[in-house]
């Protein structure tokens, strides 16, 4: 794992793009362990016992369906190790000017060929349930991705516009792009600028929550794997919102705190650490 980063640059390019990227984040040899979970996970095997918080296939009468694998950490050791890296908090940390990082979440995806698109979203209308609602996200595939195989995608510039995505709607987009079209039109941008992400394997993505990023169709014939690691603010706490179907299933009858079980401290300038990640 590459360790040296040049911050000054990584922090520019988030305030200006929404997202950068470090090559060479993950060596080859970290990919094919990676991998090698990846298929654990896929076969229904855990070697912690403990299975991950969701397994699910999701497709249309068009496309191949896309495997989800959520909060993969507590299943499996060897994506723990990443996800938990302490390495990993301290760049995120240095990166936003937070004193503490803790996970929120992971998710792993397995886009086959011909795999079904994503829509455009912003992680930011997730984290709605939180106070401060800051995220930011890493992104790592474990194969070399190419425009045409459903490889991540972002408006460049979009964390910038005042637009907030609406969860509440029922209809569901005739075009993976649609929703970012709809929330440019709805605060007077006109001049959009896409970046499909063409890079190595190991490549670590970082991008804010507030980037509006979405995938299309695989159209290669081979697959597109990796994660989606969602980092929050170590003083992050529940609020009072209506929102939060993903994470108030953590929530603690009676308390706006974030348990650690679920919601571990993955680096500290005071040096903690939840007892988990280590």
């Amino acid at each position: 794992m590459d360790t040296t980063f040049d911050i000054a640059s990584l922090k520019l390019q988030l305030q200006q793009k929404g997202f950068s990227a470090i090559k060479g984040f993950l060596s080859a040899a970290q990919c094919a362990d990676m991998l090698n979970a990846f298929t654990q996970l896929s076969n229904g095997s855990y070697d912690t016992q403990i299975y991950p918080d969701q397994w699910l296939w999701q497709g249309t009468n068009e496309q191949a369906a896309i495997l989800f694998v959520s909060n993969a950490w507590k299943a499996n050791r060897q994506v723990a190790s990443l996800v938990l890296c302490e390495r990993l908090g301290r760049l995120v940390g240095e990166l936003t000017g937070w004193d503490g990082v803790r996970l929120a979440m992971d998710s792993m995806l397995w886009k086959p060929a011909d795999g079904r698109a994503v829509n455009f979203h912003q992680d930011s209308a997730y984290m709605r349930c939180f106070a401060p609602d800051d995220s930011v996200t890493v992104w790592i595939p474990f194969d070399d991705t190419q425009e045409d195989m459903g490889t991540l995608e972002y408006c460049v510039g979009s964390h910038l516009w005042q637009a907030e995505q609406d969860l509440t709607q029922a209809d569901t987009p005739k075009h993976y792009r649609d929703t970012v079209l709809a929330a440019a039109e709805s605060c007077g941008q006109t001049d959009l600028e896409f970046a499909a992400v063409a890079v190595g394997a190991g490549t670590a993505m970082i991008h804010n929550g507030t980037v509006w990023h979405g995938s299309g169709v695989n159209r290669q014939d081979r697959p597109r794997r990796s994660i989606a690691i969602h980092f929050i603010k170590e003083d992050t706490v529940f609020n009072d919102s209506p929102y939060g179907f993903i994470f108030r299933r953590y929530q603690l009858l009676d308390s706006n705190a974030l348990n650690e079980a679920f919601f571990p401290v993955v680096y500290s300038k005071r040096g903690y650490r939840s007892s988990n990640t280590r």
